[in-house]
Order: structure tokens, then C-alpha cells, then sequence
């Protein structure tokens, strides 16, 4: 995931928006991995939310003074740059955010590893204390108050896309492993196991048509439902491997225990607007055969 991150951010983000100079600057460091960019949007009791996000960035002569605290920042431990989206006005009522390239020795800014996530520990997590944080205009990237149009939103459709690779290889991986305590002469254990596998193997199909699709222009509605397949089916998935776990009395095996729980945090990164989705497309339903 660490890995994925890295090249959404920098395909995503910087090839996307970047001017030639940011390009020119970052890009290089960026394909050998000797540069880790990073996105900072979520905050404190916020979420990523647009209207709950609180972090402020005003002009101060030639550069923008940013103050604020983000947190869950994807390899935030190891980048040496980070994306910030921070508040830099208000256009008809509704704040207007703008994307920053923060460098880690920027003054004014503090990395903090966040030690009470306890999961994807191979993915490490950060939060970003901005106070008086300042950098220059030339910092900006993309256009100045279209922030939260040109990433917030297109960045979570993208990497609810992209995770679904993330998922597929984590199942197949978590799969492996619970079959390492099975018996062969246990046959509703093996019929079961035989259909996770299929569902395994549906899942990589599914993961690799979004790849395809993303890559061909594929957004809203279209990529949403099978992005929503996928999560609604690894949450089925789990739940079944769970049922074998206490079910056949397998032994007990902390590293399943961690790999589920990574799991669990990926495949609900989303749930609450997949909860709304579902709910909208269950009375879209009725309503068509009523």
C-alpha cells in the first residue's frame, strides 16, 4: 500500500497538476524513491469531510503561513514532501481549499508517528502539527481555491479504485494462510475453502477490469458500483474466513489475526458512504419492480 500510495501521488498529483518546474523539481526523486510524497487531508474528529476540515492557509507577502493539525497521513513517517489541503478563502458561502507542497523541513512543521494506529504497520501513518508552517507561493499546486474539486473528491474515487488491487492480494494472502491449519479429510472445510478461492479469483478479475477501466476515463456512477462490488464482496469474504476460524476450532494464529485486521481497516475506509450508496440502490430497486 505504502508503495501504491507513492505512485498514485505521484502520478495523480504531481504529474497531473504539477507545473514544469514542481515537475522538474520532484518527479525524478520521486520514480528512483529517493523522494516519498505524501497527501494530508484528513484532520481531527474531521475526517476528510470539506465542511468539518479546519486547517487555514493565508497569504503573508510572497509566501502562504499554514496552521492546522492533519493526521492519518499515509506514509507520512517517510515522505519528505507532503500535499496539504488547507482553507485559503470562502467563495459563496463555502470554503475554498487549495493544495500546498509542504517540504518535511519546512519551518514551522512537526511530524508525529501515530503509535495508537495499530494496524497496516508496514503502511506508516502520521500526524502533521502546522504552526506558522510557511512556504512559498510557488508551493501552490494546481489552481488556487479549486483544491478539494481537482483532489479531495477525484483522489478517494481514485484510490477506492486503485484498493481494490490492495484487497484482492490481501485476500488471496490471508486465504493462503488459513489453509495452512486446515485438515484435507475435513470435506465441508475444503468445499468451503474451494469457494473462497473462486471468490479469491473473482475478486483479482474484478480488481484488474477497474485498473482497466480508471485507465480508460471511467468515473462516477459507472466506477463507484464496481468499486462498492468489491468492498461489499471482501467484507463477505472475511466474514466467511471468520466462520471457519471459530467454526473448525482452527488453532489460533496471530499473524491472520494482524493480516485480518489490516484488512478490515482498508475494506472500511469507505463504509459509511457505501452504506448510503447500498441504501440508495436497494430503494431504486423496489421502487423499479414495485
Amino acid at each position: 500500500m505504502s508503495w501504491t500510495a507513492h505512485n498514485l501521488m505521484s502520478r495523480f498529483l504531481i504529474a497531473r497538476l504539477g507545473t514544469p518546474e514542481q515537475q522538474a523539481a520532484l518527479l525524478p526523486a520521486m520514480a528512483t524513491g529517493a523522494l516519498v510524497t505524501a497527501v494530508a487531508i484528513s484532520e481531527p474528529d474531521a475526517g476528510a469531510h470539506p465542511k468539518l476540515l479546519r486547517t487555514t492557509a493565508r497569504r503573508d507577502g510572497g509566501d502562504y503561513v499554514i496552521d492546522g493539525t492533519k493526521q492519518w497521513v499515509t506514509n507520512g513517517t517517510t515522505a519528505g514532501i507532503y500535499v496539504v489541503l488547507a482553507i485559503t478563502g470562502e467563495q459563496d458561502g463555502r470554503k475554498a481549499f487549495s493544495a500546498l507542497l509542504v517540504p518535511r523541513d519546512a519551518p514551522g512543521l512537526r511530524v508525529e508517528p501515530m503509535t495508537e494506529f495499530t494496524a497496516l504497520h508496514s503502511s506508516p501513518h502520521a500526524r502533521l502539527h502546522l504552526d506558522g508552517c510557511r512556504v512559498p507561493h510557488a508551493a501552490l499546486l494546481g489552481a488556487e481555491g479549486e483544491g478539494f474539486e481537482t483532489i479531495g473528491r477525484p483522489l478517494r474515487e481514485v484510490e477506492d479504485a486503485i484498493n481494490l488491487g490492495a484487497l484482492s492480494g490481501g485476500l488471496q494472502a490471508l486465504l493462503r494462510r488459513l489453509a495452512r491449519g486446515a485438515r484435507g479429510d475435513d470435506a465441508e472445510l475444503v468445499d468451503t475453502l474451494g469457494g473462497l478461492q473462486a471468490q479469491v479469483d473473482g475478486m483479482a478479475a474484478l480488481a484488474q477490469a477497474v485498473a482497466v477501466a480508471l485507465d480508460a476515463g471511467t468515473r462516477g456512477e459507472p466506477l463507484h458500483r464496481l468499486t462498492l462490488a468489491g468492498r461489499a464482496w471482501a467484507r463477505q469474504f472475511q466474514s466467511q474466513v471468520e466462520w471457519v476460524r471459530k467454526g473448525k476450532g482452527l488453532q489460533e494464529d496471530a499473524t491472520l489475526g494482524r493480516w485480518t485486521q489490516d484488512l478490515d481497516v482498508i475494506v472500511n475506509l469507505s463504509r459509511r458512504i457505501d452504506q448510503g450508496r447500498l441504501h440508495r440502490m436497494g430503494e431504486a430497486l423496489i421502487n423499479e419492480v414495485s
